[in-house]
């Protein structure tokens, strides 16, 4: 309900003795029409000695504010029109502008003037509808709220007709008011309504098809989609109750209004029931032609409620529901040149696909709340992995997104030596902080800033191997087994390289497949770098590793 509190410029006429006093147009004092002595009264102002009931610049009349749409009466002209309003020498009452009715907005009442009722519609900025036929406030506030449903039945020469509206929209009827009324009852009569004794009723509560209410609208008219949910209709085409089979037939369920919550399968989905057509959006079903949605036949009418959920690669989701996934079997936590994440929606029954950003800048992100899935493109937060000192702060992941590799550092000094970082324990170790997704970028491009970022994890291994001058060097070179044989450091980089293949190794004596996989997992981790295959399972064309035999003396 709106509340209007109107002000309204206050003014006040004095009694003094006419005869020592004069009428003041304005008082130093800022009052308007006031008897006072001479010496009050302010200057550039008239004044005349006389009582100011006497005066014609101080006669009172009805001051209209026709911006505000305000009546005033026993308002001096001055200070009507000083004040913007146009003054009048009438009673309000006799004025148009001031007559009062009914300002209908949206569904409040206000029993205002005409003027103000637009006003008021510009304020809150909504249609308003203006009836001068009310007369008082009370029934002004009662045409906006009856909102009850109900029968409205329409008589004539003993035929009777019937909608169902609201007691408002019923009453409307009765007195004319409605914009549609004519074309209604035009509608119903054949468009004889001007010649024609109409009786109009409304019976709250009631469906047309009710049989005491012995209109010619009868029950099973079919069925339609309403509010998003089954309703039976009757053959008048006006909307029932919710479509329940198992009442189709019963006499009361087709005479009174039965809300959704006494009505089949409250609270339930009932999606794909052929039975109830009380649907639950929130629980995932809708009203739909059930030839439209594929869903089955319905036992009587031509709607369903429609299932709202999806199924994607062999698993249900629900109507609302969004989940990731990625271009590649191995997601994210693997990511190769090309591979993307996605959120896929469920919406409506339909899946929507929406990519994140490209060079997996944003990644898709997934949180289960009660086995509902939500999930986001969010920042992937990879920039500064490369620059922590130890695993603590390489693994904080409300700061970044990053893993812990150990095998050899990308973080180097000043001359370029390998720094060793601390894990939990605090050791100094040969690890890594990479990150977690790598990033990707155009790699094929020359002026790409990729070249830079897989440098990063670019790592040169020199083997050192012992031979005596009776044996020949290219027959090491020549053959795998001795490099193996008579490896002495770093002999992890040599191919196929296994504990124990070596005489005398000293340092980096673990498996080649060890360090291979070290490598790999670090500098792939830097981004579309090392050896790998794309998105699609094509693999790169550059060469795995370089080895170049250099005699050291």
């Amino acid at each position: 309900m709106l509340f209007f509190i109107v002000l309204f410029l206050g003014f006040a006429i004095n009694s003094v003795n006419a005869a020592t006093s004069f009428c003041c147009e304005k008082t130093i004092n800022g009052a308007w029409c006031q008897n006072a002595p001479e010496s009050e009264c302010a200057e550039n102002f008239r004044k005349v000695q006389t009582s100011c009931e006497a005066t014609a610049y101080c006669k009172l009349g009805t001051c209209v504010d026709v911006k505000e749409g305000l009546c005033q009466e026993n308002t001096p002209q001055r200070v009507c029109e000083d004040n913007g309003g146009a003054w009048y020498n009438e009673d309000k009452e006799q004025l148009s502008q001031c007559r009062l009715g009914c300002c209908i907005l949206g569904n409040q009442g206000a029993f205002v003037t005409q003027n103000r009722c637009k006003t008021l519609a510009s304020i809150y900025r909504i249609e308003s509808i203006f009836r001068n036929d009310i007369k008082n406030q009370l029934e002004c506030v009662m045409s906006v709220t009856s909102d009850v449903k109900g029968a409205c039945v329409i008589e004539k020469e003993g035929l009777r007709d019937c909608k169902m509206l609201t007691q408002a929209e019923c009453r409307d009827l009765q007195t004319g008011n409605s914009q549609n009324s004519g074309n209604l009852i035009g509608d119903l009569f054949n468009g004889d309504e001007d010649e024609l004794e109409i009786k109009i009723s409304f019976h709250e509560g009631y469906l047309c098809s009710a049989d005491n209410l012995a209109t010619n609208c009868g029950p099973r008219g079919g069925t339609i989609c309403h509010e998003e949910k089954v309703y039976f209709t009757d053959t008048c085409g006006n909307i029932a109750n919710i479509y329940d089979y198992s009442r189709r037939n019963n006499a009361e369920y087709w005479t009174y209004i039965v809300n959704a919550e006494n009505s089949c399968g409250y609270g339930q989905s009932n999606a794909e029931s052929r039975e109830c057509g009380n649907c639950n959006y929130y629980a995932g079903s809708i009203c739909k032609a059930y030839r439209e949605s594929g869903s089955p036949a319905p036992l009587y009418g031509e709607h369903i409620c429609a299932d709202l959920s999806c199924e994607y690669k062999g698993e249900r989701y629900e109507h609302g529901e969004v989940w990731c996934d990625t271009n590649t079997r191995e997601g994210l936590d693997f990511a190769l040149p090309g591979s993307e994440s996605f959120k896929i929606i469920c919406y409506n029954g339909e899946i929507t696909v929406e990519p994140c950003d490209p060079w997996r800048a944003t990644i898709c992100t997934a949180t289960e709340i009660e086995g509902f899935s939500y999930a986001t493109c969010r920042a992937n937060l990879w920039q500064d992995c490369t620059s922590q000192k130890n695993e603590q702060d390489c693994l904080n992941d409300e700061k970044r997104d990053c893993i812990w590799i150990e095998g050899y550092s990308v973080l180097k000094d000043d001359e370029g030596k390998e720094l060793k970082l601390k894990n939990l324990e605090e050791e100094e170790i040969r690890a890594s902080c990479v990150p977690k997704y790598s990033p990707g970028f155009d790699f094929w491009n020359s002026q790409s800033e990729s070249s830079s970022i897989c440098d990063i994890g670019e790592y040169y291994c020199v083997v050192k191997y012992k031979y005596n001058i009776f044996r020949d060097k290219e027959t090491i070179e020549e053959k795998r087994e001795l490099q193996r044989k008579f490896c002495v450091e770093n002999c992890k980089c040599i191919p196929g390289y296994e504990v124990g293949d070596a005489k005398n190794c000293e340092k980096g004596c673990e498996s080649n497949a060890k360090f291979i996989e070290s490598v790999q997992g670090i500098c792939g981790s830097m981004g579309d770098c090392g050896i790998s295959v794309n998105y699609l399972g094509n693999e790169g064309y550059y060469e795995k590793y370089e080895i170049d035999f250099t005699e050291i003396e």
